[in-house]
């Protein structure tokens, strides 16, 4: 595949052309296998394949792209069906091809983002309900309305390992507030910043995402129901001013409209503010996606106050109404977002080592260390040492990998089958109306909640009590609000910095403006010195050897040697002779 190229394939800009219900990653399958039609024309003069057979192979190419798609759709193997038919008549096998494109398209650029959003009404009391979702859908991007959020709750509170947060908190007053978290994949993908927009009365938040292949406006907002026209108008004018400047829009937010009638009804009469709203949605290439209720709450009728708007409905695919988050009386809103990323990393894979000290102190008994460290130089002593060491260390070593997960370690798989439950039964809910239904999914909503809390102070509680440190600094670490990166620095005119180098060299200028300056010339000369001490020779026994090396904190760092505290320690009683033997010689 390292020679298909994209010179002959021509994607038009309108995908109204495309055959319907393909999404933008089966389209990439289907362009490749389009591509593939064209390098087998190429290769005609190498086929040594009998009359009529490149005319048989090209159909089939064809058919080995439609049925891929529609085999990866419907969970299916057809594929294999129709390789075996082209490899039976063609010198040059299909599947090999095709396992290309299927890798290409796994480990390749992907396409689908799973975006989350809802209206969390305070996401302090509902953070662990989130951080179970997180855990459930894994998410690439969320969004919150109605955080409750304030200056005196800072980022860690409501930190999400493996996201970084951004907000835009309610000044002034109590509630209101939006934010949205972005994974640490999408950071490394796209290049964030923050557009300032003027929504007075409104909470909004609007983020840039960009990188050399695409360019978006992500946006959040909650307009609260006491709104007045005139800063509707204004919201109106801000989002028809940022339509006409960025080609995709994704909106997201609580606009408390329930009059609005979606599909919108043209003969339907609405208040000023929805009238607005309606006609900017009638008049640009803005389109509404939601079309169900959002917010359900007892004795009242369901309405959609939540809505989703984008510019292209392309880019927006696979809406899903999930359960509220916790004990809120909004739906999950999840969807699918058609931009081009590196595929995410949802666990981190290590290498972890078992050595089995037990053979180890064996070995080190059986050994002749008085023939091994028979030489009279203590440099070289001391490297047959650390080589035998070392060498019998990796004999009896083991290693394995290990994924690690990133989510919150305190929702476990009970935890798991009950957010499972609790979707089955806003399903049934969702399906029947019934008010006795709504019922047992809140009352159920209700005692999840609260067992979420109660994990997560379990959890909590016993890294607080635990005698490794290490574990209390390893969960504050998961409390950061985003990824280590080099910080932006102003230089002494004012101007940011954005280049590492420059931004280096400013920080070594800036230590260099206090190093102590020495003077030029020969040292001068002490008037008091010291008399010389004379030394006695020092005396190594077993026991204080021993002594000292059971003393070794096994979770400290090794030195230059490489020889850890823990294989000293655990080696502590067949070491402290050797080396008690070597060094009292000297």
């Amino acid at each position: 595949m390292a020679g298909f190229g994209w010179q002959h394939c021509c994607v038009r800009r309108d995908r109204r052309n495309w055959p319907a219900g393909l999404a933008l990653r089966e389209i990439l399958t289907y362009l490749m296998v389009l591509r593939m039609q064209i390098w087998r024309q190429e290769q005609e003069a190498h086929l040594e394949c009998v009359e009529g057979v490149k005319t048989r192979i090209l159909t089939l190419n064809f058919k080995v792209g439609i049925r891929a798609i529609m085999a990866r759709r419907n969970e299916l193997q057809p594929i294999e069906e129709v390789t075996e038919e082209v490899n039976s008549t063609a010198r040059h096998p299909l599947e090999n091809v095709y396992n290309e494109v299927s890798k290409m398209v796994e480990n390749g650029p992907k396409f689908d983002e799973i975006g989350v959003y809802s209206n969390v009404a305070s996401l302090m009391a509902k953070y662990n309900d989130l951080c179970a979702l997180v855990q459930q859908d894994k998410p690439d991007i969320i969004l919150l309305a109605e955080t409750w959020l304030t200056s005196s709750i800072p980022d860690g509170m409501v930190s999400l390992n493996g996201y970084t947060l951004f907000r835009r908190d309610r000044i002034g007053s109590k509630g209101g507030g939006v934010c949205i978290y972005l994974a640490d994949e999408v950071l490394s993908t796209f290049h964030v910043s923050n557009i300032p927009t003027k929504t007075p009365g409104t909470e909004s938040l609007f983020l840039k995402l960009s990188n050399k292949d695409t360019t978006l406006l992500l946006g959040c907002i909650y307009r609260p129901p006491s709104s007045v026209v005139d800063n509707d108008k204004i919201l109106v004018e801000s989002l028809s001013h940022l339509a006409d400047s960025y080609a995709t829009l994704l909106l997201f937010g609580d606009f408390n409209m329930p009059d609005i009638t979606w599909p919108i009804d043209p003969r339907c009469s609405y208040k000023p503010s929805s009238q607005l709203f309606v006609d900017l949605l009638t008049h640009s290439h803005l389109r509404q996606l939601v079309t169900q209720p959002t917010r359900h709450r007892l004795n009242q009728n369901p309405s959609t106050l939540d809505l989703i708007v984008c510019s292209d409905d392309h880019s927006l695919t696979n809406l899903d109404y999930l359960a509220p988050i916790g004990i809120s009386d909004h739906s999950t809103l999840k969807i699918d977002l058609q931009i081009c990323q590196s595929p995410p990393r949802r666990t981190v894979s290590f290498t972890r080592t078992v050595t089995d000290y037990r053979a180890v102190n064996n070995d080190l008994a059986k050994t002749n260390w008085e023939a091994l460290l028979s030489d009279e130089s203590i440099v070289k002593n001391w490297s047959t040492f650390k080589n035998t060491l070392q060498s019998l260390l990796h004999r009896h070593t083991k290693s394995y990998f290990v994924k690690h997960s990133s989510t919150k370690p305190w929702i476990n798989g009970r935890l798991l089958q009950q957010i499972n439950r609790k979707r089955a039964l806003w399903r049934t809910y969702k399906r029947s109306g019934s008010e006795l239904d709504y019922r047992i999914h809140r009352e159920f909503s209700n005692r999840l909640s609260t067992a979420i809390k109660e994990a997560r102070c379990v959890y909590e509680k016993n890294v607080a009590e635990a005698k490794d440190a290490k574990k209390l600094y390893k969960y504050i670490r998961t409390k950061f609000t985003g990824p280590v990166s080099t910080p932006r620095l102003k230089n002494t005119f004012g101007e940011v910095l954005d280049n590492n180098k420059i931004i280096a060299d400013t920080f070594a200028d800036a230590f260099s403006n206090v190093f102590t300056i020495e003077p030029s010339g020969c040292l001068p000369k002490l008037n008091n010195i010291c008399k010389p001490i004379s030394f006695s020779d020092i005396s190594f026994t077993t026991d204080v050897v021993h002594k000292k090396l059971k003393q070794l904190k096994v979770s400290k760092s090794p030195g230059p040697d490489l020889i850890t505290a823990k294989t000293l320690h655990e080696c502590a009683d067949t070491l402290s002779e050797v080396l008690c033997f070597r060094y009292s010689a000297y």
